[in-house]
Order: structure tokens, then C-alpha cells, then sequence
């Protein structure tokens, strides 16, 4: 029989521990795998969505979201990669600027840090940068251009999406 060194049987305690965690990991591809299937996933993520939960700036992460749904953090990370092909963060920016956009022209009188606050940014610079990313024009510019003039037609009421 063989005497391990210390040092030995911790490397060898090491390399059982590493075996077992690969052994429990599911497969990035068999997403049936998991406790939740993407169909949940999306139905969940939609009513999220339809609540405007995206508009709570303690959001900030798939993590947030995740938790906010009561789905694990991995799974939404993988339907996020696999089923939308985006990026969370970028996602939730998203859903934000297009409530925003829609506030803007609803609230002509609400300034645009107030809406910005109200749909996720606490930081008015962060909501103006994003803002601009995303449409190309500040959040002014966006609802000046959209004002609709006695006699002339709305030609940017096309650009609202559902949220």
C-alpha cells in the first residue's frame, strides 16, 4: 500500500471534487435537460414583460431577472443565448427605451429625466447615452420630431412596439 504525501491527497481531493461538479453540469445543447423548458422560460419571461417588471431599475442582470421569475439564473442565461440570440442586458435597455419612447409623445408635459426614472434609468445621462444608442436622437429630439402639428400626419406612430 502506497503513502500519499499530504500534498498529494489534497490534489487528488481536488480532482474527485472537479469530476463530480462536471458530472451534475447539464448539457449546453439538451436544454430538456434542466428544470425549466424554454417554453416556460418564454411564457414566464412574457408576463414579465406584459407587468413592465423590466422598468425596476434593481434589475440590471439575467441574475435579476432570473429571480424576479423563479427560474434559475443558467437557464435563462442559456435562453438568452440560444432561443433570442441577445445579450440580457442589452435586452432589458431595450424594452426600456421603447417605453420611453412611447412616454415621451403620451406625456409631452413629463420631462424626459422623470420618464427615463420611471422606466428603469436611475441616472439621467446613462437613460440620455442609452437613449441615443439605441433611436439615434436624444430623448428631446425624439419627441420634438413626433409632435404632431394641427393638419399634418403622424409619420413615426408606426415605430411603437407592443410592450
Amino acid at each position: 500500500m502506497k503513502h500519499l504525501s499530504i500534498k498529494e491527497k489534497l490534489i487528488s481531493a481536488l480532482h474527485r471534487r472537479k469530476n463530480k461538479q462536471r458530472k451534475k453540469r447539464p448539457c449546453a445543447i439538451d436544454y430538456d435537460s434542466t428544470d425549466e423548458s424554454f417554453s416556460d422560460i418564454e411564457e414566464r419571461l412574457l408576463e414579465w414583460v406584459d407587468e413592465k417588471q423590466f422598468a425596476d431599475e434593481s434589475i440590471r442582470s439575467v441574475g435579476d431577472i432570473a429571480e424576479s421569475i423563479g427560474i434559475r439564473r443558467h437557464s435563462l442565461s442559456r435562453y438568452f443565448a440560444i432561443v433570442l440570440k441577445e445579450d440580457p442586458r442589452t435586452w432589458i435597455v431595450q424594452r426600456r427605451i421603447n417605453m420611453a419612447k412611447d412616454m415621451l409623445i403620451r406625456y409631452p408635459d413629463c420631462s424626459a429625466t422623470i420618464i427615463g426614472d420611471s422606466v428603469g434609468f436611475s441616472d439621467r445621462s446613462n437613460f440620455a447615452r442609452q437613449f441615443k444608442k439605441h433611436t439615434g436622437m436624444t430623448p428631446g429630439e425624439w419627441r420634438e420630431r413626433d409632435l404632431i402639428k394641427p393638419g399634418e400626419k403622424n409619420l413615426y406612430s408606426f415605430h411603437f412596439e407592443k410592450m
